[in-house]
């Protein structure tokens, strides 16, 4: 999927906020306009902590 380019910069900029993975503010998102998400793919991978550790 493609999203303009100012798009991705807020997304890429919640999930640092948040400390998640964008994959995980996506998700959420969804969840949050209706979209069911089973509650195990909330799950941060981890990949992110390991990055900024």
């Amino acid at each position: 999927m493609e999203v303009p380019d100012y798009v991705m910069k807020k997304l890429k900029q919640r999930a640092l906020d948040e400390e998640r993975s964008l994959r995980a503010v996506v998700l959420r998102a969804l969840h949050q306009h209706g979209i069911e998400v089973a509650e195990n793919d909330f799950i941060d991978d981890g990949r992110r902590k390991e990055r900024i550790a």
